[in-house]
Parts: C-alpha cells; structure tokens; sequence
C-alpha cells in the first residue's frame, strides 16, 4: 500500500511518517514549503484544492492537516471554515471518488459533555469555533461518503490531547524545572493526555486494516495541568515547592477550552482494534527521557 499524509508539515504527521518508515510503509506527505521537494514529499496549498491531483499508486489517505489553532479559528473564523470545512472535505470527495480509502483525523473537543466519557457515535456538542468547525467538517465528510456511496472507504479517529517534544507547555516546564524554576500550571484546565507515537500507532492499525467507522484514543483520566505538573515533579523526584498552581481566572486568562471532561470512551474502538486508553504513567515516562 501506498499512503498519502495530507497536513504533512505536521507533528502528528512527522510522529506518522517515523513509524511508518520503522514499518517499511510507502508513504508521500504533502508540504506547504515552497522549496526543493523530496521524493516523498507533494506540494499542497489549502487554498487551491482543485489544482492538486493525486499521486499514482496511493490507495490510502491520512488527512492530519487543517487550522488547528484555536486562537486562529476565534480571530478569523470565515478563513478557519474555509479550510477546514469546504476544502478539505472537498478534498476528501476527491479522494473517496478516486477509490482511496481515507482516514480523517478529527478532535475530542466535537464533544461538551458534563457526566459521561463521549462514546464513538454520540451527537456532537461543540462549545467554541476550532470545535464547531470539526464538528461540521465531519458532517461534511461523512454525508459526502454517504451520498457518494464510499462510507465502506471512510473512517474518522478522534484523539484527545497529544503530548511530545515540541508541545506547548510540557516543552518549556522540563527547562524551567530543571533550571530549579517555577512553573505556573492551571488547576482550572483539564485534559486526557496521549503521545503523539500512540496516535501514530493507531492511524497506523486503521489504515492497515482499512476498518470504516468511527474510532477514539484516549488518555485513561482527566487530570488538571496543576495536578499533572505536580505528578510529573514527584516522578521526576524534583522540588515540589517549583510547582505553583494557579487559577486562569485570578491572573485573568479566558481559557476557550476548559470542560473537566475531555477523554473519550473507547468501548467500540477497543473492540475492533484491541487498543486501550493511554495510561497517565506512559506520558510522565515520557516527559522524564526529556529531562535526561
């Protein structure tokens, strides 16, 4: 098989393609960089889908790409939707009628919920702009597949917050922790943390099975960023005074997303993949090969 990441600048998608090269998968990324090209990489301009034509012999799609960020998605929201709602499904159109199988990566945050974990096909309840755009584009995507007949060919993977390297702020409190600094975590914001090689790793199971369906990877428990940082210290065995807990409300930060419940239930993705919810020790793990 040959895959096609679509969003391949990405850190998801960088996590893909390193697994996929241990798997001796064949894969080609698009990239909005507009100098040289590998040979595994295809230019790919948002804005423009219509000119974008598809690599010979890809008989699979993994789309990771889109405006993610949220602040983006509250100042320019008419921008945020065009993309994320009206070219990328058309993209995925295109893709479905060409007979690819695709894989659309989507976002715990479709889901509000104030009781029980989000199971795979329950009715979205998003509460701010980056969500209500996910939750429109896969309507978009899957009446599409519908309409066209191709939903044999469509899956959809919703994936709660991925931790690594680069990720903001888990990559500056390893430097000031252990710079014998404080850091300032919110006791107030919540989230169900994964690793970006676990996210791969699924991606890497769906596609390779081509299931269609809807799926979810989870982080076991919510847990607040004050609780995770004081965690993270105490594994660590670092200074737990360096841990100082704050509310976004006391130093005047609008958090745009902040429900307590961000996991999702996996009951039906555990079933077909015999994957389970990320433990919370994994991610301190982790965090901790960071401060070696």
């Amino acid at each position: 098989m040959k895959v096609l990441i679509i969003g391949g600048d990405s850190q998801l998608a960088k996590s893909l393609i390193k697994l996929f090269s241990h798997r001796q998968i064949n894969y080609i990324r698009t990239t909005r960089g507009t100098g040289r090209l590998s040979k595994n990489q295809i230019f790919l301009d948002f804005d423009q889908i219509s000119k974008f034509r598809t690599p010979k012999n890809v008989t699979i799609a993994v789309v990771v790409g889109g405006v993610t960020d949220y602040g983006i998605c509250e100042s320019n929201f008419s921008y945020a939707h065009f993309i994320n709602c009206v070219q990328i499904p058309s993209l995925v159109g295109q893709l479905l009628n060409e007979g690819v199988y695709v894989c659309y990566i989507s976002s715990n945050t479709v889901f509000t919920s104030h009781d029980n974990l989000p199971k795979e096909y329950e009715i979205h309840s998003p509460s701010f702009n980056y969500a209500s755009l996910k939750s429109k584009a896969e309507h978009q995507i899957l009446t599409l597949a519908v309409r066209e007949k191709k939903s044999k060919s469509l899956s959809i993977l919703r994936l709660t917050k991925n931790v690594g390297r680069s990720t903001s702020p888990f990559d500056s409190w390893v430097k000031t922790l252990l710079a014998g600094k404080e850091i300032t975590p919110f006791d107030d914001l919540f989230f169900a943390p994964i690793l970006f090689n676990h996210s791969a790793e699924a991606i890497c199971d769906i596609v390779r099975l081509k299931i269609p369906g809807m799926f979810h990877l989870s982080g076991e428990t919510d847990i607040s960023y004050a609780d995770f940082a004081e965690g993270f210290v105490s594994m660590a065995k670092l200074n737990p005074g360096l841990v100082k807990r704050v509310s976004s409300k006391d130093i005047g930060v609008n958090l745009i997303y902040s429900h307590r419940i961000t996991a999702l239930d996996m009951q039906q993705t555990s079933l077909a993949l015999r994957i389970k919810p990320i433990k919370l020790k994994l991610v301190y793990l982790y965090l901790l090969k960071m401060c070696t």
